[in-house]
C-alpha cells in the first residue's frame, strides 16, 4: 500500500469519527478532493463515480462542456477534470478552448477519454475503455 493511499485511509477514518461527533455539520466535503467528470453518457459517468468515490473524493458531474464550466462556476476548485471528447451541446474540444482562456480554470489538470489523440490543454489522453489502473494512477498523481 502506497503512503498517499495509507494517510487517505487515515484521513478518513479520523474524519469519520469526528463527523459522527458533529451530527448536523457537513465539515468533511471541506477537506475532500473534489474531481469534475465531464460525459454525455450517465452510465460512464455513474462507474467513473462509483470508482472514484470509493477513494473519498467528492466527485461533481457535467453531461456536456456547458454544463461543466457551470459546474466550475459552482463549487470549490477541483483537483482534476475527467473529460470526454464526444458530447452534445459543447463538446470537450469546445470546452478546452473555454476552459483554456479562463485564467481561474486554465491550470486545472484534464485527463481526457477518448479514442482520438490528445487535445491542446489536455495533460493526459486516455482511450476508450479505460484502463482503470492508469486512470487512477493519474488522479492520484494529481489529487
Amino acid at each position: 500500500m502506497n503512503e498517499l493511499l495509507y494517510l487517505l485511509i487515515l484521513q478518513s477514518r479520523l474524519w469519520s469519527a469526528i463527523s459522527s461527533m458533529c451530527v448536523g455539520f457537513h465539515i468533511w466535503a471541506v477537506f475532500m478532493e473534489t474531481v469534475l467528470i465531464v460525459d454525455d453518457e450517465a452510465a460512464t459517468r455513474d462507474i467513473l463515480v462509483e470508482l472514484l468515490h470509493k477513494d473519498g473524493r467528492e466527485i461533481v458531474t457535467a453531461g456536456d462542456g456547458h454544463e461543466a464550466l457551470e459546474r466550475l462556476a459552482e463549487i470549490s476548485r477541483p483537483c482534476l477534470i475527467v473529460l470526454d471528447l464526444i458530447m452534445p451541446r459543447m463538446n470537450g474540444f469546445e470546452f478546452l478552448h473555454q476552459q483554456s482562456t479562463d485564467s481561474s480554470i486554465a491550470n486545472i489538470p484534464t485527463i481526457v477519454l477518448s479514442g482520438s489523440t490528445r487535445p491542446a490543454g489536455a495533460r493526459h489522453q486516455l482511450s476508450k475503455p479505460v484502463d482503470v489502473n492508469r486512470l487512477l494512477a493519474l488522479i492520484d498523481q494529481y489529487c
